[in-house]
């Protein structure tokens, strides 16, 4: 993997990232006011599943619903008891989300990290290994932790 180095954008990359970042920010903001109001562990309105209403088995991404609901309820450790890959993950959202605000307001673009062919395919792989190996190991399935 490679570091690229942190730039000035044009305008029209600045336009781009704005168009951009609007909808993303406005559906996060719905997002965390609805999981703020409508917890999933309190509420049926949110779909199950479909891979575990088919297979019975976990997911790589279930937990993640009731992870977000913890974390925006104050509770950062909740996301690591409902889903480990999402908190591993997380961080890595929250600096393209910043990457992207810092592009489209301040027309400034945050380093980036390019990494080889074979990048995509190791992260794919450790996704489907944890959504094997959380069905083996108790202490990752969703809320094993509490």
């Amino acid at each position: 993997m490679f570091l690229s180095r942190a730039r000035r954008v044009t305008k029209g990359e600045q336009r781009v990232a704005l168009r951009t970042l609007l909808p993303v920010s406005l559906l996060i903001l719905v997002g965390w006011i609805l999981l703020w109001t409508l917890p999933p562990h309190e509420h049926d309105i949110y779909p199950p599943c479909p891979w575990f209403a088919l297979t019975d088995s976990y997911c790589p991404g279930c937990g993640s619903l009731r992870g977000l609901s913890a974390v925006v309820n104050g509770d950062v450790l909740g996301l690591v008891r409902n889903n480990a890959l999402a908190a591993v993950s997380s961080p890595f959202l929250l600096y393209a989300y910043l990457a992207l605000a810092l592009k489209g307001t301040f027309a400034y673009q945050l380093p980036r990290w390019t990494s080889s062919k074979w990048g995509a395919y190791i992260i794919l792989a450790a996704v489907v290994a944890f959504g094997l190996v959380r069905n083996y190991v108790p202490a990752l399935a969703p809320g094993a932790l509490r």
